[in-house]
């Protein structure tokens, strides 16, 4: 019983000795340093919000039956445009709305159809594509910020051994690991914008192909010989 008390409070004191050595570094960077690790902290919970906010839409976005078209072509084939036409209104999925737009146009050239869809499948993928501009931004600022941070860490350490004539290399490697914390905090921000750019736009580029896989179907069931 007591080893075990002896061992949480040896645990506890080496938490607490980390967590103000990490406030002494924080604290030791200067003014520079401080306000570009708040300024990535900020970046990093944009990116994170961002990031999950659009695996949510995307994830509903991309949620269509898989015999969709199938009631869509033996609608048609019945001539039955309004059941439909209502299937499509039910299904809120870019699939949906790109072939409700065909079908709106229907009696009118096969050119228009296409056409009408095509613009309707640009704007819905717009609106996939929407603050994907964000993650890119963060993944190519942060690293810079990162850097800057550095930068002006080590400009005021030279800055100050110029001052003092202090060329003590402790003063110098102890006052320079501080200042590249901030590149490291950059670059791994950068990497994890990075990252999150790349999944969602997987994830835009599958529900692109779904909406343009669906609108082939359609154009082929108003070709089809048999309507």
């Amino acid at each position: 019983m007591f080893l075990t008390i002896l061992q949480a409070t040896e645990a506890t004191t080496k938490a607490v000795q980390q967590t103000t050595s990490l406030t002494d570094i924080f604290f030791k960077m200067g003014f520079a340093g401080m306000l570009v690790c708040v300024i990535i902290f900020i970046l990093s919970i944009i990116a994170l919000f961002v990031f999950v906010e659009r695996m949510v839409g995307l994830s509903k976005a991309g949620k269509i039956s898989s015999n969709f078209m199938s009631q869509i072509k033996e609608s048609m084939m019945h001539g039955n445009i309004d059941a439909a036409k209502e299937l499509c209104a039910r299904n809120h999925t870019p699939m949906a709305k790109v072939v409700g737009k065909g079908l709106s146009r229907l009696g009118q050239p096969v050119k228009d159809v296409q056409m009408a869809m095509e613009i309707t499948g640009n704007v819905e993928a717009f609106e996939l594509e929407k603050r994907l501009n964000v993650l890119s931004m963060i993944s190519k600022l942060a690293p810079m910020f990162g850097f800057i941070g550095t930068i002006a860490g080590v400009i005021k350490i030279f800055y100050d051994i110029s001052s003092t004539g202090d060329y003590n290399i402790e003063v110098i490697s102890g006052g320079l690991y501080n200042k590249m914390i901030t590149s490291a905090l950059g670059l791994t921000l950068g990497i994890i914008a990075f990252s999150f750019y790349f999944i969602i736009n997987n994830k835009v580029d599958q529900i692109i192909h779904k909406m343009e896989k669906c609108s082939l179907e359609f154009l082929d069931i108003l070709n089809s010989p048999t309507k």
